[in-house]
């Protein structure tokens, strides 16, 4: 484990800065194709909404149970 984590601390920066370069290109990559992606979810996003609005009405069931109780 120490020997690798020595390497990392030897690498030159030239080294360094070609993997930071590399790494901001794949994020942009990764970017775009998030923009092109967003546009698509959205129609699977709606029919995922409806699942939670059931578990409040679960929650807003419950409530008038304890009243009756207490009456």
């Amino acid at each position: 484990m120490e020997e690798a984590t020595s390497q990392v601390v030897d690498i030159s920066k030239e080294e360094e800065e070609a993997v930071i370069y590399n790494i901001l290109q794949h994020l942009d990559i990764v970017r775009q194709s998030g923009r092109m992606a967003k546009q698509t979810p959205p129609s699977i996003s709606l029919p995922s909404a409806p699942p939670p609005q059931t578990q409040p009405q679960r929650s807003i069931n419950d409530p008038p149970t304890p009243g009756p109780t207490q009456d």
